[in-house]
């Protein structure tokens, strides 16, 4: 028997993913899925490999990455254990590629997803699902500040018999994007503008403290990179998701009532939250005829 179906998710270009086939509808009592293969028909070039695990009454179907987007097929081909084979078409649509996010922001995104509930499947729009990194991360790019030469004031630590030392920095910025190539995003200098090797300190960006190897003797320090306001892009989050809740409605049975509509209210008010959160905009502006040291 064969059966033809249209996904109405998408799939990346970048992605893997596995798909499941469902053969219940043609296996009569006591028969089962024993195995399986697959095919993969992309709208032009050459097919992707597909992995396939049978678990009756499912086939699951693993593909990706793709290298074209359009329309693809995926043919599963299942043997049953009656010998009869049964066939099912999936048509899916790769309409997208799969940008990734900066290295340095993964644990930055990890917190936003944590304040939002951002699932990577949480809504789909278009055939688009919604949240990727890339797309928490250009929630967070719209709420960036960039610091340059920020003071990093030093912190003096008593070790025993009078001895003092300068290991510990606070640069009083929190929610720093980490560095993703030596000292391109972050880095730290002296006064004479020189940058520190990364190897001579340990960096809590969340915090935005820093640890030197050895006792720099309250040495003046400065940093500059890139912060985040966490809390206004989760407000702004909050704001899309309950955009995409207002779809729903609530209805009514005899013995039931679901207020679907609740959910939208709920994004707005953890939007409301996390404004009220959110730390205000400052902006440094410098004279034109002000000369740097």
């Amino acid at each position: 028997m064969a059966t033809y179906k249209e996904a109405s998710i998408q799939q990346s270009t970048g992605e893997i993913r596995i798909w499941t086939f469902d053969y219940t509808d043609d296996l009569l009592s006591g028969v089962t899925v024993a195995s399986g293969t697959a095919t993969h028909t992309p709208p032009s070039g050459d097919a992707g490999s597909v992995t396939v695990t049978a678990s009756s009454p499912y086939l699951y179907l693993q593909v990706g990455p793709l290298s074209v987007t359009g329309q693809h097929y995926l043919d599963g081909l299942a043997t049953l254990s009656n010998g009869e084979k049964s066939n099912i078409t999936l048509a899916f649509t790769v309409n997208y590629p799969t940008l990734t996010a900066r290295s340095g922001m993964l644990d930055i995104i990890r917190d936003l997803r944590a304040k939002t509930d951002a699932g990577p499947n949480d809504f789909t729009v278009a055939g688009v699902p919604y949240w990727s990194d890339k797309q928490l991360q250009t929630a967070l790019d719209k709420n960036r500040q960039d610091f340059y030469r920020a003071n990093a004031e030093p912190q003096i630590q008593y070790v025993g018999g009078g001895t003092t030392e300068y290991k510990i920095y606070y640069t009083g910025i929190e929610n720093i994007e980490q560095t993703t190539g030596g000292t391109a995003i972050f880095w730290i200098e002296d006064a004479d503008g020189d940058k520190l090797s990364s190897d001579d300190y340990t960096m809590d960006y969340e915090r935005g403290v820093i640890t030197f190897d050895t006792d720099h003797g309250g040495t003046a320090y400065y940093v500059t990179g890139r912060t985040y306001d966490l809390n206004t892009a989760a407000a702004n989050i909050w704001q899309q998701k309950a955009a995409n809740a207002g779809k729903y409605f609530d209805f009514s049975t005899d013995n039931h009532s679901l207020k679907k509509s609740q959910l939208m209210q709920h994004c707005l008010e953890m939007s409301n939250y996390y404004s009220s959160l959110a730390g205000p905009t400052t902006i440094q502006m410098y004279r034109e005829d002000n000369t740097w040291a």
